[in-house]
């Protein structure tokens, strides 16, 4: 009995310790499984969290993009307060359009009348005009085109009068908003821009744009416990959130988080697939192994732990990574910028690089190829840094820099060095291919400034660069004021000039050519004033320059074409008998096709006689391409016109042009003549011009000499012939109805031609 009873016992015993074993296995699987569901959830509201401030810091960021907004319509309002008028205040709202097609802007009142700076487009709700007179401060507003249903920026602000409500605004449109106005372009993120009830107001796909976000995800499956109702709520309350859920077999996260303007929210819808099989696949692993050691669990703690690290460097790479070389991209570099900027004691310079002509590269060798070409720079970039200085390439093959810069000498020489190191491969290379670097600078000399602004400066400086035609693997510019104003003058130019055209703000003006035996106006040139009203006479090397870059000079040419035949006419019917007179035509003119054809329909519209038309080519122009130029001047004689020859003795092959072109007049440049008044060099420009003068005699062509000032240079000519003579010492360039009535008129010539010398 008592062997049977300790049998009894012991099997109880093994029993129960069977069981308090499996109750232990079982309490450890249980507290393994527990904590593997905690930490996994934890892992998910961190990762959420992570989410949540990204995009949050996204939204500040967006705040301060649309607040900057509204504080330059806050200075445009107050600057268009201070006008005098309407039309000045439209004036000055055309610049801030510029030449951009999609912006519009506009002056409006009480009454709902408006004013457009431009061709003019659709008026905004009349109650978003009442709203912003109502207030102090700018409105913005996103909403929907009439016609295309695009979504359009609205900025509005009242003109200030310091004594009531105002009673005039300003508006500010862009009818092709698209995200990228505040935010870097993503292919992997869908971003939203959303009111509070949910009502779509911008994202990145246009047939969403207008939508409601909840009929978007009506068809969507909640998960994690997220609910539609919910996220309403929180929408509407304007606080943060993330809702979890499955579409068409995906599993995203929208996560959303309020801006400071007008009650919108900013959201962004990402994947989450990657998230779940990790989470999925680890509580697998832990609960297997759970059953079997007790410190493998502990190892799938440090890996879940090692998990949500990876998945948060994810998320910081996606945001703040450059795909292409592995470094910072334009957000990530404007976050630290903007720190260091704060933070760092020594001068600092911003810099803006560019490899020049760097689209051969990609056409030549390939796309591949050029994205090698790019990497190479960025590292050959980074190995410069020191500690507190930064790159990132923005974008295609522009880099920004933040370095310290304490002498600029030192720096542009570093930058040199850096080109050098940078084009190296050609040592290895049986055919070089150097690839020069265009850098534009701007110091940091003005803490206020933002990045932004810094960063426009040195593109400037660095486009300036590009104009320099140079053989150095590095062209290096530092910003300066002159620049900036030399761009608003350009722009002001820009703005204006398809307006000065209309209203015929451009005056041709003539200045004789005398023949000196007898004196006697034998000619005349066409050159064009520009008498702004508001800014007065601009001179002609002012906006000359920036009409050629732009391309409107061929339509400037044609209209003082046009008006030259219509003086002509005008004294032709006068019964005067007007001398040839000489038309200048840009290189961009003269490119044209058919340009010679059209000059001559209007010349046989005006019934002009074209040996009165004399057609004038720069020496420097037709050097370019003497085979197109013989060609052109052939075509110009075939027309009827004369030709001329302009600023001859300016080039390096004057000789050849002249044994060239068969041209009817050549005009000496200038630069003799005034060699003529140095004590130093006055006989050897005689000894060239008299050369000249008998060379073109023995040719047959006629001489016109240009800029002639003084007795002195008007004996040298009457002692050596010359056939005309022009300059301020007869007369400067007068109006062309000033010019008939000195010149052309029986008074006038009878006056010059007895006037002994230039009174």
């Amino acid at each position: 009995m008592s062997l049977l009873s300790s049998a009894r016992r012991s099997l109880s015993r093994h029993r129960r310790m069977t069981v308090l074993l499996l109750l232990l296995a079982l309490l450890v699987l249980a507290l393994c499984v527990s904590y593997t569901l905690f930490v996994l959830t934890r892992m998910r509201q961190e990762t959420g969290q992570d989410l949540m401030r990204s995009t949050q810091r996204m939204a500040s960021y967006v705040d301060a993009q649309i607040g900057r907004g509204q504080e330059n319509m806050t200075l445009a309002a107050a600057a268009c307060a201070a006008l005098p008028d309407d039309q000045a205040r439209l004036d000055y709202l055309a610049t801030l359009s510029g030449t951009n097609a999609a912006v519009e802007t506009a002056l409006f009142s009480r009454d709902g009348v408006l004013q457009f700076a431009g061709s003019g487009g659709f008026t905004p709700e009349k109650a978003l005009l009442d709203q912003t007179l109502d207030s102090d401060a700018p409105l913005v507003a996103v909403f929907p085109h009439p016609t295309d249903q695009a979504p359009v920026l609205l900025y509005a602000a009242p003109l200030p009068t310091g004594d009531g409500a105002a009673e005039q605004g300003i508006l500010w449109m862009d009818t092709h908003l698209t995200l990228e106005r505040w935010l870097p372009a993503s292919e992997t993120l869908e971003v939203f821009l959303l009111q509070s009830d949910g009502q779509i107001l911008l994202s990145v796909h246009e047939d969403l744009s207008g939508g409601s976000l909840f009929s978007y995800l009506g068809e969507s499956a909640p998960l994690l416990g997220s609910s539609l109702e919910q996220t309403q709520a929180q929408l509407s309350d304007g606080t943060a959130g993330i809702y979890y859920y499955r579409q068409n077999g995906q599993d995203l996260a929208l996560v959303y988080a309020p801006l400071a303007q007008s009650g919108w929210s900013l959201a962004f819808s990402l994947p989450t697939a990657s998230l779940n099989e990790t989470i999925t696949l680890t509580l697998i692993l832990g609960v297997s192994l759970a059953l079997f050691l007790f410190l493998l669990f502990l190892v799938l703690v440090l890996l879940l732990r090692r998990t949500q690290r990876q998945h948060t460097r994810a998320l910081s790479r996606l945001a703040f990574v450059d795909p292409l070389t592995g470094g910072h991209n334009a957000t990530s570099f404007s976050l630290k910028a903007a720190k260091l900027l704060r933070s760092c004691q020594e001068p600092l310079a911003l810099v803006s690089l560019d490899i020049r002509s760097f689209s051969l590269v990609n056409q030549a060798f390939g796309i591949q190829t050029g994205d090698k070409v790019l990497c190479h720079l960025y590292r050959c970039l980074t190995r410069t840094l020191s500690q507190e200085e930064l790159c990132a390439r923005i974008y295609v093959d522009r880099f920004d820099l933040l370095l310290r810069m304490d002498q600029p000498e030192q720096l542009q020489s570093r930058l040199t060095n850096l080109a050098q190191r940078f084009n190296e491969f050609n040592l290895a290379l049986p055919d070089s291919y150097f690839l020069p670097l265009t850098v534009g600078i701007c110091p940091v000399d003005d803490p206020t400034l933002p990045l932004e602004g810094l960063q426009d400066r040195a593109n400037l400086a660095r486009k300036e660069a590009k104009r320099c035609a140079s053989d150095q693997p590095c062209v290096c510019r530092f910003y300066s004021l002159e620049d900036h104003r030399r761009l608003q003058m350009e722009q002001t130019i820009y703005n204006r000039m398809k307006r000065a055209l209309a209203d015929r703000h451009f005056h041709i003006y003539l200045q004789p050519k005398v023949s000196l035996c007898p004196q006697a106006v034998a000619g005349a040139e066409a050159l064009v004033r520009w008498l702004d009203p508001e800014d007065g006479a601009l001179r002609p090397d002012a906006f000359i320059p920036a009409l050629e870059r732009n391309g409107f000079i061929v339509q400037l040419d044609q209209y003082m074409f046009e008006q030259t035949c219509q003086w002509l006419r005008r004294w032709l019917d006068a019964g005067w008998n007007p001398p040839p007179v000489s038309v200048n035509l840009s290189q961009a003119t003269l490119r044209r096709p058919q340009v010679l054809q059209r000059y001559q329909k209007i010349q046989r519209r005006w019934r002009v006689p074209p040996q009165l038309l004399e057609l004038e080519l720069t020496e420097t122009m037709v050097s370019a391409d003497l085979d197109y130029s013989a060609r052109l001047v052939e075509e110009i004689h075939s027309l009827g016109f004369r030709c001329s020859l302009d600023d001859f003795g300016s080039g390096y092959s004057s000789l050849n042009v002249l044994s060239r072109l068969r041209v009817d007049t050549i005009k000496l440049d200038k630069r003799f003549f005034d060699g003529m008044l140095s004590q130093q060099d006055g006989p050897r420009s005689e000894q060239i011009v008299a050369a000249v003068l008998g060379l073109a005699r023995q040719l047959g062509i006629k001489t016109v000499a240009e800029g002639v000032t003084c007795e002195h240079q008007t004996q040298f000519l009457i002692n050596h012939p010359c056939d005309l003579v022009q300059g301020y010492y007869f007369s400067p360039p007068i109006p062309a109805e000033e010019f008939g009535r000195r010149f052309l008129s029986p008074q006038g010539r009878a006056a010059f031609s007895a006037a002994p010398e230039n009174s």
